[in-house]
């Protein structure tokens, strides 16, 4: 029997171990050589220095916090202190403390509290340090140097005592001068002390004359003197050295100082008379004086400049014979010039009798006995003889009607100029003069129409000037109008609105007309809007004893405005109907109304309220539109009534795109494609899409279409279930091509659509998507062909040996019809004699053997 050898080859892996010696080294530290220097770089916190390097700022650097310089060990070469160099800063915002010494050649800036063991031995020009805040303590020197800007001599500050402690909120540039010292600060300077010492009760005194009107102003210059025994000065000395000539007897220095003009709050400081700069010496620390206010010129009025009093007036600014100005309250004397300048009057109160005084000004004197500065203009004065008043007013047909109190003139009125004067009217007045030349007076002004409040110029013909304007009474010419001058009569609408005509009727006793061309009636009607009419009222003049004249008078023309007058509008709205998913659009028409005017409302055609929004489910709907009201036409209100419905479904509302099986089952992916100009969805509102795709059976149930061009949707389309089975059935236990060496085997085929299974030509019963299939070796070799076919078509074929178990050895069994097959070797057991039943031929065991056709044997064991 044929075999196949199967080897199995082993392979060893050898592993190599590795063993590594591990040794134990020792580290030795090695001396450091100490750096020349190393860079000071900016911290963002506590920073303390090794103290055995040289540090040195050769870039702005700053401290966030506090900085510690442990430069002790000054003896290693290279190292144990900080340099600064020129023109750069070292700001430390915080505590600096230094063991060492400082070379500072830049700026040092420090917020917080400084001790210097070292001190800073050398400070070169320019260089500064800047304490803000904190105690500042230096337990060595504290050296500089700066240039005298005049003789270029070196100048040295010498150190601060050991066993001092200075308080300070500024030391600005130790280059011999402090600024802004504060508390009970001593500074030690070359063996000479200077204590700045506060709350010394010393008094300045302020001395002048004081305003007897308010006692917070002076009205001379104001002297400032120190107490006895001082000097004084505004110069603050804390701006100077000792070794200045300002701290000796120079100008700065002063027994008292002037003011002579107003000045805010200013402090002032004070040293003894007896000052020498090798002596200690005292100073108070500056008292600041309140502002003071120095008044050399007299106050303002806040009214009148001037009052005319005593004084017999003719019109407006005309007087008879004199005129008396006198000052006003709070002012006891008073300078008038006048002519030009050329003239002045002074006193308690100035008269005039001259013919004109114009171009006046004058100047007061306040209750300080203080003229003011500023000079005010004086209104023109004019003096008239006793003569007759200069004009005078008449008119034809004086009626005086009841309740007036003036005259009234039927036609015109006339302004007379007396004899020696002329007249004009104070607008003709004011055009002559703005024209330049001479202006030209009449005897008289004519007067066509009431003048409430006339004004006129009158020019004296005898001084030959021109005095006004004069206000004269007013002047009426016409009738008397009442405070009513006619009445509408009209149904009112809505507030200015009419809905039918308007009877416009005039007061009591007039009639009234349009234009002076027409007929004067008793009214006058309106049936349609009229805008800015005006009326005249009419009457017939009557004497004083109110006859008939026959004489007609027309009131000035009458304002009466608008009057709106509204009609019943015509129009109409259209809504056409639409199908489900289109634009509710209404259209309207009218003759009336403004179409651009028009607000619509939506209800349902059954009942309930209007809404603003267009609606959009299928249904009957009204539209309501409201054309606004016009000058001519009412609100007008129309309806229409329209409907909404699905857009009818195509004839073929859709197709299915797939490949096509047995039993109208689809064997690949479907798609259902909508008629052309449309879209599918499987929801009527949203999801509309070019096609669905279905990779499985689909029970959709329905579709919408909407189309395209206009967005309209169709109502459900129902779609049956689309089969689909992509799968062809599945057998298991075996595989195409198997080969097995058993005597039996049972299989199994399974698919929801299994159709049809036929083994080697004979179909097997199918139930509940299965077929179960015995297989037998037939105690030999069997091959099988099995067909497999589900309802929609899809098929497959396997091919499938069984070949009975004992030939898998091929040792041959005793008593049981054996099938032999060429080309397969088979074996005799060991142990006995074996022979073939019908022959008695004896085979020994352990011998192997062949056929050479295909044969059926029993063999016996013997």
């Amino acid at each position: 029997m044929k075999k196949k050898s199967v080897f199995r080859k082993i392979s060893f892996l050898l592993m190599l171990a590795v063993v590594a010696n591990c040794g134990v080294f020792n580290i030795f530290s090695l001396p450091v050589k100490a750096a020349d220097t190393e860079p000071l770089t900016n911290k963002t916190e506590s920073y303390s220095t090794d103290e055995s390097k040289h540090y040195v700022v050769d870039s702005d650097v700053t401290i966030d916090g506090n900085l510690t310089i442990n430069c002790s060990n000054a003896g290693i070469s290279g190292g144990g202190k900080l340099t600064i160099n020129p023109g750069k800063t070292l700001t430390v915002r915080g505590d600096l403390v230094c063991y060492g010494a400082i070379y500072n050649y830049g700026n040092l800036y420090v917020s917080g509290k400084c001790e210097l063991v070292g001190g800073i031995p050398m400070m070169r020009p320019g260089a500064s340090f800047h304490n803000y805040s904190g105690a500042f303590a230096s337990m060595g020197s504290l050296l500089g140097h700066e240039w005298h800007p005049d003789s270029q001599l070196e100048k040295r500050i010498t150190h601060i005592e050991n066993e001092g402690i200075v308080r300070c909120n500024n030391i600005d540039s130790y280059t011999s001068k402090y600024v802004n010292n504060s508390g009970d600060s001593a500074f030690f300077i070359s063996n000479r002390t200077y204590y700045y010492t506060n709350n010394l009760d010393l008094n300045i005194s302020i001395t002048g004359t004081k305003s007897s009107v308010d006692d917070t102003k002076y009205i001379s210059s104001v002297t400032v003197t120190p107490p006895s025994g001082f000097k004084i000065t505004t110069d603050n000395p804390m701006n100077y050295s000792i070794d200045d000539e300002f701290w000796g007897t120079g100008a700065h220095w002063r027994d008292s100082i002037v003011i002579n003009s107003s000045q805010s709050a200013t402090s002032y400081w004070l040293k003894p008379t007896n000052y020498s700069v090798q002596n200690a010496v005292a100073t108070t620390a500056a008292e600041q004086l309140p502002a003071i206010t120095i008044k050399t010129t007299g106050a303002d009025p806040a009214g009148a400049k001037y009052v005319i009093a005593d004084s017999k007036a003719a019109e407006g600014n005309f007087y008879w014979t004199s005129v008396t100005l006198q000052p006003p309250t709070g002012y006891s004397e008073m300078k008038v010039t006048y002519d030009g300048g050329g003239r002045e009057k002074s006193g308690s109160s100035v008269t005039f009798t001259e013919a004109a005084i114009t171009g006046a000004t004058v100047i007061l004197k306040d209750a300080d006995g203080q003229w003011t500065a500023q000079s005010y203009p004086v209104e023109d004065l004019y003096i008239l003889d006793e003569n007759p008043k200069p004009y005078y007013v008449t008119g034809e047909d004086d009626i005086r009607e009841h309740g007036e109190d003036y005259p009234r003139y039927a036609k015109e009125a006339y302004i007379n100029a007396n004899s020696g004067h002329k007249v004009l009217l104070a607008a003709d007045y004011n055009a002559q003069k703005a024209a330049g030349g001479t202006i030209t007076g009449q005897d008289s002004i004519k007067v066509t129409s009431s003048i409430e409040n006339p004004s006129i110029y009158v020019h004296n013909d005898y001084n030959d000037f021109w005095v006004g304007p004069i206000s004269l009474d007013p002047i009426h010419v016409g009738m008397l109008i009442p405070e009513t001058k006619y009445t509408l009569k009209g149904n009112k609408y809505k507030d200015k609105y009419y809905d039918s005509d308007v009877v416009l009727t005039p007061a009591e006793g007039f009639k009234v007309t349009t234009s002076k061309d027409k007929a004067a009636t008793d009214k006058i009607t309106f049936t349609k809007t009229t805008k800015n009419i005006k009326i005249y009222l009419v009457k017939e003049v009557m004497n004083d004893d109110h006859l008939p004249t026959g004489r007609v008078v027309y009131s000035d023309p009458i304002s009466v405005g608008d009057i709106y007058i509204v009609r019943e509008g015509e129009g109409k709205v259209n809504v056409n109907d639409l199908y489900y998913g289109g634009k509710v659009i209404p259209t309207v028409e009218t003759k009336t109304n403004d179409v651009k005017k028009v607000t619509y409302k939506y209800k349902n055609a059954s009942g309930g309220d209007y809404l603003k929004e267009a609606p959009s489910e299928v249904g009957k709907y009204v539209v309501e539109a409201t054309f606004e009201m016009t000058d001519d036409y009412k609100e007008l209100v129309v309806k229409d009534e329209f409907t909404i419905s699905y857009l009818p479904t195509p004839t073929a509302p859709y197709s299915l795109e797939g490949k096509l099986g047995d039993n109208e089952i689809y064997t690949t992916d479907v798609k259902i494609i909508p008629a052309d100009g449309y879209q599918i969805s499987k929801t009527i509102k949203t999801g509309y899409v070019d096609s669905i795709e279905l990779d499985k059976n689909g029970d959709i149930g329905y579709v919408y279409l909407k189309k395209k061009a206009t967005g309209e949707m169709t109502d459900k389309i129902a779609i049956k279930e689309i089969l689909i089975d992509k799968e062809t059935p599945v057998i298991t236990g075996i595989a195409d091509k198997e080969v097995i060496y058993t005597d039996s085997k049972q299989v199994i085929v399974k698919d929801d659509n299994l159709f049809e299974v036929i083994v080697n030509g004979v179909k097997v019963a199918v139930s509940n998507g299965q077929a179960v299939i015995d297989l037998s070796a037939d105690n030999g070799i069997m091959d099988y062909t099995i067909v497999m076919k589900d309802k929609a078509g899809n098929e497959s074929t396997i091919f499938v040996t069984l070949i009975t178990a004992w030939m898998q050895t091929g040792d041959v069994q005793e008593g049981v019809p054996l099938k032999l097959y060429p080309g397969y070797t088979y074996n005799f057991p060991e142990g006995s004699t074996w022979t073939i039943e019908g022959d008695p031929t004896v085979y020994c065991g352990g011998n192997k053997f062949v056929v050479t056709n295909n044969v059926e044997i029993k063999f016996k064991k013997n």
